[in-house]
């Protein structure tokens, strides 16, 4: 899964994630002040799975303060 970030702020950071190459996409975004997971759209025809994954790995990026303009997220 492809992630792109689409907002930085002191408060939020938002990213659409591309499940499979897909061209939908959907958005997820981390509350940097409180740590609050945020889904706002889910990628059509795919599970929330895809989401958590990328809702995970912000969180990485929150703990060490880099936030990359793209990045790949693959599981087994």
């Amino acid at each position: 899964m492809r992630i792109v970030l689409a907002e930085l702020t002191e408060e939020l950071a938002r990213y659409r994630y591309y499940p499979e190459d897909s061209g939908d996409y959907g958005v997820v975004a981390l509350n940097r002040q409180n740590g609050n997971r945020i889904y706002e759209t889910q990628a059509e025809g795919y599970g929330q799975t895809y989401a958590a994954h990328a809702l995970k790995r912000i969180e990485e990026y929150q703990k060490i303060g880099d936030f990359p303009k793209e990045d790949i997220v693959a599981w087994y």
